[in-house]
């Protein structure tokens, strides 16, 4: 999928390592032997990836977590970085 709605819904891809820590996650692709760390903002949405929650949702979601971030700014956001991990292979984008 090459765009991405407020309906679409992020899902993890299989072959994926994570571990959480203080200040973000990092992320292995077992497949690739690739290593990627999430800031906290990257970590929170990580958490909400579960093939059941939409774009829409994931921004109400965020919105609640960051004092002043609209509904529509925390979409904008995600969708950016649902795409960039959708372009790495960590995770898939259905509608």
């Amino acid at each position: 999928m090459s765009h991405a709605t407020s309906e679409t819904v992020p899902s993890l891809r299989d072959g994926l390592i994570w571990q959480t820590l203080e200040d973000g996650t990092v992320v292995v692709s077992v497949e690739e032997g690739r290593v990627r760390v999430l800031n906290e903002a990257g970590t929170l949405i990580w958490h909400m990836i579960d093939g059941r929650h939409t774009l829409q949702q994931m921004a109400e979601n965020l919105s609640q977590s960051y004092e002043g971030l609209t509904v529509e700014a925390a979409e904008r956001d995600i969708t950016l970085f649902v795409k960039s991990l959708a372009e790495r292979g960590l995770i898939s984008l259905e509608d």
